[in-house]
């Protein structure tokens, strides 16, 4: 008996159904090709906005790894040239011959 009411609820044009579409956009092709291009328009859209918060990012990025890299080189120049510089000498007492 379930299966006949179930095969009746199948096959009646009344049934709810979660994926059922206005009858309008099977019978008119020209409303489904509108209804189509208008949500390609939205997706557009939306890929153009995600496009460019991923340009923000990826700029933000190499900007934050050139800083990194020029931070790392100033340090270098500046401990190297601490090191490389003689230490200078300690001034060198004269003692004067009194005995000339």
């Amino acid at each position: 008996m379930t299966d006949n009411k179930t095969e009746e609820n199948i096959s009646s044009p009344e049934a709810p159904c979660a994926e059922k579409q206005p009858a309008n956009f099977v019978s008119d092709p020209d409303a489904l090709a509108k209804m189509l291009e208008m949500e390609l328009v939205l997706k557009r859209e939306k890929w153009k906005r995600q496009r460019s918060q991923r340009g923000t990012w990826r700029a933000l990025s190499i900007f934050f790894l050139v800083l990194v890299i020029g931070g790392a080189l100033a340090a270098y120049f500046f401990f190297a040239m601490s090191y490389r510089q003689p230490a200078e000498p300690a001034p060198s007492v004269e003692t004067k011959d009194s005995v000339r």
